[in-house]
């Protein structure tokens, strides 16, 4: 990432295993998503410019799966249990980010900075592991801001998608099926839309709680999360809305499997230079708020300084509006 940057490279993973607070976890897939980003800014004023350098899955450790399950089948968490958990995930977090780095080549001091969403205190034994500082929390940031606390990828999903005469719509289906709107870039609005591939009681998924109704003239859907290869739920998003036409997001130049990776990649380097992602015009609140929280590596002193350099000691950068452009 170059700002007043010397390093190039910025890590970021971000795990399908998200346990959260383990008994209402429903995310549990067998992977954790790992992205290599490029930021170059040379001002707050000039356009960002963002390179996906690699992109891949680590493995996740099948024993710590299934011990994960089995919490969540039989409902037995415990404080000792969590605590367990939050460190053996740690690990596995750490494992990943050094294999990632191992298998393309890339040293790890290279790395500014790894992002990842959880909230749980494992980012700390990354920090610890990998010598890198880590970003992470960032939707207990979000809510302590006066937001929902998810979706948190909207932002990424209009600088990827926006077209100005052109109305698209980016749904991720999840666990939580999520939408985003891309009409402009200050007025994005998303949401979390319904349970899918989440781990349900077979009474609440009887339920249906709406049908697909008209989507405002939307003309084209980005796809992506890993219900979007499941066919029996594309082929019926397909066939509700057959006005619009479909696409994966890989066909706007993200893998769908990296996006999530690369958007908190975005909201960790926001971090470090102290600077709140875009807020869009229909939330609950407007205040703009840096998102995460920061567990130091032996890399702190370093990237902290130079984050601090950026913007050449203006005491806070406009977080309102969209810095740059995506390119």
């Amino acid at each position: 990432m170059r700002w007043v940057w010397t390093r190039e490279t910025f890590l970021l993973f971000n795990t399908w295993f998200e346990p959260g607070w383990v008994r209402e976890s429903t995310r549990i897939q067998d992977g954790i998503d790992c992205a290599l980003c490029h930021f170059r800014q040379e001002t707050p004023e000039c356009p960002i410019h963002f390179s996906l350098l690699k992109s891949g899955e680590m493995p996740l450790n099948l024993e710590l799966k299934n011990k994960v399950l089995r919490m969540i089948k039989h409902d037995t968490t415990s404080s000792a249990g969590l605590s367990e958990v939050n460190v053996a995930l740690g690990e596995a977090f750490a494992d990943a980010a050094l294999q990632f780095c191992k298998n393309n080549k890339v040293n790890i001091t290279s790395i500014d900075a790894i992002a990842r969403p959880n909230h749980l205190t494992g980012g700390r034994i990354v920090a610890s592991r990998t010598g890198v500082i880590i970003v992470f929390d960032f939707g207990i940031s979000d809510q302590a801001a006066g937001h929902q606390g998810a979706p948190l990828t909207a932002f990424f999903d209009a600088l990827l998608l926006h077209r100005p005469k052109k109305l698209r719509a980016c749904q991720n289906i999840g666990g939580i099926a999520n939408a985003a709107k891309s009409a402009s870039i200050s007025s994005m609005p998303s949401f979390e839309r319904s349970p899918t591939s989440a781990g349900l009681p077979p009474r609440l998924q009887a339920r249906r709680y709406a049908p697909i109704g008209a989507v405002d003239n939307v003309e084209e859907v980005f796809m992506c999360g890993r219900g979007a290869y499941n066919p029996n739920i594309t082929d019926y998003i397909k066939e509700q809305l057959p006005s619009c036409k479909m696409f994966m997001l890989d066909d706007a130049g993200i893998p769908s499997g990296a996006k999530e990776a690369v958007t908190f990649a975005w909201q960790g380097m926001e971090a470090l230079v102290g600077r709140s992602i875009p807020v869009p015009d229909r939330v609950e609140t407007r205040r703009p708020y840096v998102l995460g929280k920061v567990s130091p590596g032996e890399n702190y002193r370093d990237v902290m300084t130079r984050g601090m350099l950026f913007g050449h000691g203006q005491k806070q950068l406009d977080g309102g509006q969209v810095h740059g452009q995506l390119r």
